[in-house]
């Protein structure tokens, strides 16, 4: 390996060898957190400094299946001076092309001084493969990809395979790669022309290079040695390109350009739309390690900052926490690929990105439970860095798994409990936390012994049923900025009026035909055989659901004002034929289909705290709760669909929101989690076009999208990347497949759950 690195470096200081963008994976751009994408590029570029004693200077994102402004804003920031491009819309391609604008300065929306512009070159045919980078004929780039010789493995598609370059044929073959060069140069404004040699999988072998060298040579030689040609060709670097491009042009004169390049297609109405929701649940995971790993990095430092004794032993690599850290970052940082977020890759590689991100929650979890302690402990003695000192309340028995709520269990020898708040953000939080006990008689008080008032409520299981040993205690927790809380937990005797105990929720049961559950505290459930209309309401807001449990209109109690806002279900079918939905395409068969609710049953909690909707169908659980709390968690309602169809084929389960807002089929989307704040300009405009087809009205949706007219504002804020669409006025839809169950564009994908 030292002797490799060797070799490498001599290269790399030549100028013979670059490396370019210098992440640890090449990104997706539509589905990853600006943090993640920070994670995996600071990754990246550290092992080439303590490794290689190198820093990229140009980005190079040819592979993700559309391009973000925030990924050129971030590089620029890294202080990358270039960058190229590709899966792009052919259209968008051809108009580019025509007006020779294939090369332009991306610059954000907000900026006015041209203090983000980044130099980017774009692409311009089909793929970054060997036939469509030459120039615009395939049929003679593929003879001019010397691993297709024959021999070698590999054929052109087109039938005509290349030729060894000798001296009797060398003058015909060169003048043809010289037409395809000249005919490429003519869409960009230099004659500056990138013609990359490579693709996926290759330069695995010795004999490619030789191949490829070898014959490239000979041509070069012969073009360079005739004048009248009047050209100049060379091996080079991306750098030696960009070098030449700025020679001849400098970057002022290039035209700016303003936006993303979401929907990709590559051709005809194949909108690259299906991987903004392939995989939810592993999507969903990618988040939590996001912020378990943010949470562990922040108090990890907070211990060894405020703790002098143990700061040592922190970073000791007996202790395994730096590695824990460490190995963490690199597993939230390889998911980041351009087929793992989006859910694209083969099931055998998707288990195993699983694997990795849940290692990295229990390294993240344990780093988190053994820094809380190391902060609250009066034991100077140094802890045990193996101990588990507390249980974190998220917990996954395998990759696979939906988390599950660790239970606190009381009894004779364990009468209260402690538990810990941590708030990794900045700023106080006064919010509700959930606490699963094994009893429904406790109470809760705070550090300084005060009794804080709580809510009781019954836990319902994915099966449908209600446990009879679980119980969900809710209380306001309030936390300092970036600060620990205490709070304990007490069974109480149930006979005993008078020792501050939680309020028990009101239960109510609609379209329930059973016979009624019995659950300790719960005797008074209210049975509706038929169901009807109902509300549930909050100091803030009131919520009214339709019979079948769906959101029907919110009140804001501050203005008394009403406001339409239904929420239904529905799902796509993928079109027959051959060509159909996969995992990276959302081919649907017409319009979404409205799912029929006949009779489900609905649970309905209402507590001081917390009131709930619950909603049962066979392969869907939809949960809609209101928070009465002063915080900012009372100021919306929060929805979570648990969904299950691997039953079903062809079946994309969406949600759509509708209301009467004026948005003239306008909607807003962020970019990465990073543009958000339409103040400042920095939310992406979206349009619904009708010329084109349904699927490729569909964009990104990696953490907000609102509409809104002189008057209201819808926000949807999401656990994790989904799609989203606005067909009609005053409608969100998020999807396609907010659970997805369809064949796959290499294989059958499969997938479980969602929150």
């Amino acid at each position: 390996m030292e002797v490799v690195c060797c070799l490498s470096g001599r290269l790399l200081a030549n100028g013979q060898l670059e490396v370019v963008m210098g992440g640890w994976v090449m990104n997706d751009e539509a589905n990853t957190d600006y943090y993640s994408i920070l994670t995996q590029m600071i990754e990246g570029h550290q092992w080439l400094q303590n490794n290689m004693d190198y820093t990229p200077r140009s980005s190079w994102s040819i592979d993700p299946f559309g391009e973000s402004p925030s990924m050129a804003f971030l590089v620029k920031r890294m202080g990358l001076e270039n960058l190229v491009i590709q899966r792009v819309h052919y259209s968008v391609k051809k108009m580019l092309a025509r007006a020779k604008n294939l090369e332009f300065l991306w610059r954000q929306t907000w900026d006015g001084s041209g203090s983000t512009d980044l130099l980017t070159h774009m692409m311009p045919f089909y793929s970054y493969d060997v036939p469509h980078t030459c120039g615009p004929d395939p049929k003679v780039c593929c003879q001019f990809d010397f691993r297709r010789l024959p021999g070698y493995g590999m054929a052109c598609p087109w039938r005509t395979p290349p030729q060894v370059i000798t001296e009797h044929n060398v003058a015909h073959r060169a003048e043809m790669l010289l037409d395809q060069y000249r005919k490429k140069a003519q869409l960009y404004r230099t004659n500056v022309v990138l013609a990359p040699l490579g693709d996926d999988f290759r330069y695995d072998q010795a004999s490619e290079w030789d191949a490829q060298f070898n014959n490239y040579q000979r041509i070069f030689d012969y073009l360079n040695t005739n004048p009248t040609l009047n050209v100049e060709a060379e091996f080079g670097t991306l750098s030696d390109f960009f070098t030449a491009v700025r020679e001849e042009v400098s970057p002022e004169q290039f035209p700016t350009l303003s936006g993303d390049f979401f929907t990709y297609a590559d051709r005809d109405d194949h909108y690259w739309s299906g991987y903004y929701t392939s995989r939810p649940f592993y999507k969903r995971l990618d988040r939590v390690l996001m912020g378990y790993l943010r949470s562990a990095e922040i108090v990890f430092g907070l211990a060894w900052s405020s703790r002098p004794s143990f700061a040592s032993w922190l970073l000791a690599p007996e202790t395994g926490f730096t590695k824990l850290l460490s190995d963490a970052r690199r597993s939230l940082s390889l998911f980041q690929h351009h087929d793992g977020v989006t859910g694209t890759a083969r099931d055998y590689v998707v288990d195993d990105y699983a694997k990795k991100l849940h290692d990295a929650i229990r390294g993240s979890q344990h780093i988190i439970q053994q820094s809380v302690y190391a902060l609250l402990t009066r034991n100077m003695d140094l802890p045990d860095s193996e101990f588990t000192y507390f249980d974190l309340d998220d917990v996954r028995k395998h990759h696979y798994s939906i988390p599950e709520k660790t239970v606190l269990a009381f009894g004779a020898d364990m009468e209260a409990h402690t538990v810990v708040l941590f708030n990794s953000l900045t700023w106080q939080r006064k919010e509700l936390v959930t606490v699963r006990v094994s009893t429904p008689y406790v109470k809760v008080t705070n550090s300084d012994g005060d009794l804080v008032p709580s809510q009781t409520s019954p836990v319902f299981l994915r099966s449908g049923s209600v446990a009879d040993s679980h119980y969900d205690i809710m209380f306001i927790g309030e936390v300092p900025p970036l600060g620990l809380a205490t709070y304990r937990i007490h069974a109480v005797h149930p006979g005993d009026k008078h020792t501050g105990s939680s309020t028990f929720a009101s239960l109510k049961m609609l379209n329930m035909l059973a016979d009624i559950p019995k659950i300790e505290g719960f005797q008074n459930i209210e049975v509706i055989p038929d169901g009807k209309e109902f509300s549930i309401s909050s100091d803030q807001i009131s919520a009214v659901f339709t019979a079948q449990g769906l959101l029907k209109a919110v009140t804001l109690k501050s203005s008394g004002t009403t406001f339409p806002l239904h929420v239904d279900l529905a799902r796509y079918s993928a079109r027959p034929g051959k060509e159909r939905s996969g995992a990276y395409l959302f081919l649907p068969d017409g319009q979404a289909v409205m799912l029929t609710l006949d009779r489900p049953l609905v649970m309905v909690v209402e507590g001081p705290l917390l009131s709930q909707v619950r909603v049962l169908l066979p392969e869907l659980q939809h949960c809609i709760t209101l928070y009465n709390t002063p915080g900012v968690d009372s100021l919306g309602l929060e929805v979570n669909n648990i969904v299950d169809i691997t039953d079903h084929n062809n079946y994309e389960f969406i949600m759509r929101i509708s209301t009467n807002i004026q948005n003239n089929e306008d909607f807003f989307t962020d970019l990465n989690n990073m543009q958000h704040a339409v103040l400042v300009l920095q939310m992406i405009r979206r349009k619904h076009f009708t010329k084109l087809p349904l699927q490729a009205n569909y964009y990104p949706l990696p953490g907000a999208v609102f509409i809104e007219d002189d008057e209201t504002r819808l926000t949807v804020l999401t656990a994790q990347p989904l799609g989203v669409a606005a067909l009609k006025p005053g409608q969100v839809e998020v999807g396609p497949g907010l659970e997805r169950c369809v064949p796959a564009d290499t294989n059958l994908l499969m997938f479980f759950t969602l929150k």
